[in-house]
């Protein structure tokens, strides 16, 4: 079945590593919305796909869960603090925002700096001593979708350590090799619908769910690795010495919750806060994760072959470009 990306956004989204051009419309939406519209968009996408009753799930569950980094601070952070706090306490509903407003006439193309929530202003070094009030947050090439794969990654850790997915091959024990970080297992954690559908995928759907949320951007695929970005020391908050960083994305950052709808779309619930690690970045064997973001992606690479992932990955693309194009014409109605 062809598909075909018809935002013309989509091609302008690739232009530079930090770019949220998908993310810049005529209004405010939350994470659920937009995750709500996507899930939609991809079942008439899913209508004659083709797809296995196993990719199909992993499509289902890689929509629901792609925009869950955009929770995090750094994203939060890209919007103009008095017009957020603003929108949180109306269109949002005090949910995190999703997309917002970029004050552009659709017609005449002309911004109206008024109404657009996006920071442009540089980012710039700050004293230690800045107030939180009035810190600046961004950080140069965030990528959410990331944050969203790790997010996945670490509430499966946290909810079940002994599943096949984040295990050592051959029977090897962890506790043989050195200390065996700490599952900090959540109460109840297990019984949420979300990990629920967590647990219950195999090894091999695991690691394609995480490629899909990472993929859907272009930004992240076969490798994890840092970026010029961030390396940079002239930001507000460089990363330490002792932290690894990638695409924006720091060890030990804390990702809110937010709400993303049940596989039923109708109703969500809240997911789990989570502390984001960057093991997977490491070749080898991760006392944490198991396998690395490598050799998970080779192998998914090898099983399904580049024209099966392409047309995995185009699929979602296609459905949240849709989505957004969609939530566009929305906003521009409400205007």
């Amino acid at each position: 079945m062809p598909v075909e990306v018809i935002d013309n956004k989509a091609d302008s989204s690739a232009d530079t590593d930090e770019s949220e051009d998908l993310s810049e419309l005529g209004r405010w939406f939350t994470i659920e919305e937009h995750t709500r519209d996507v899930c939609q968009k991809l079942e008439t996408l899913l209508v004659d796909s083709g797809l296995t009753p196993s990719e199909t799930k992993v499509l289902r569950l890689a929509a629901r869960l792609h925009d869950w980094g955009k929770a995090h601070v750094a994203f939060q952070a890209k919007l103009k603090r008095d017009m957020l706090n603003a929108a949180k306490s109306s269109e949002l509903q005090g949910q995190h925002a999703a997309k917002a407003p970029d004050g552009k006439d659709r017609k005449t193309k002309q911004v109206d700096e008024s109404k657009n929530a996006w920071r442009r202003d540089k980012i710039r070094p700050q004293a230690a001593n800045t107030p939180e009030t009035d810190r600046d947050s961004r950080r140069p090439g965030f990528r959410h979708e990331l944050a969203s794969a790790l997010a996945i990654l670490e509430t499966l850790y946290r909810a079940k350590p002994d599943h096949p997915s984040i295990s050592w091959p051959d029977g090897l024990d962890k506790a043989n090799f050195g200390t065996v970080p700490d599952g900090t297992s959540s109460s109840g954690l297990a019984n949420d619908p979300l990990t629920k559908d967590l647990i219950e995928l195999t090894a091999d759907e695991l690691d394609l769910l995480l490629y899909l949320v990472a993929a859907h951007h272009g930004k992240v695929r076969m490798s994890l690795r840092s970026s010029p970005d961030d390396d940079r020391d002239n930001v507000p908050n460089p990363c330490p010495n002792d932290k690894r960083q990638a695409r924006g994305v720091r060890d030990d950052d804390s990702l809110p919750s937010c709400r993303i709808p049940l596989a039923d779309l109708k109703s969500s619930n809240e997911t789990p806060m989570v502390t984001l690690s960057l093991d997977l970045m490491e070749l080898g064997l991760s006392p944490r994760f198991g396998a690395s973001w490598r050799e998970r992606t080779q192998l998914l690479l090898e099983r399904l072959g580049p024209f099966q992932l392409g047309y995995l990955e185009a699929l979602l693309r296609a459905a949240d470009c849709r989505a957004s194009k969609e939530e566009d014409e929305r906003g521009k109605e409400s205007n």
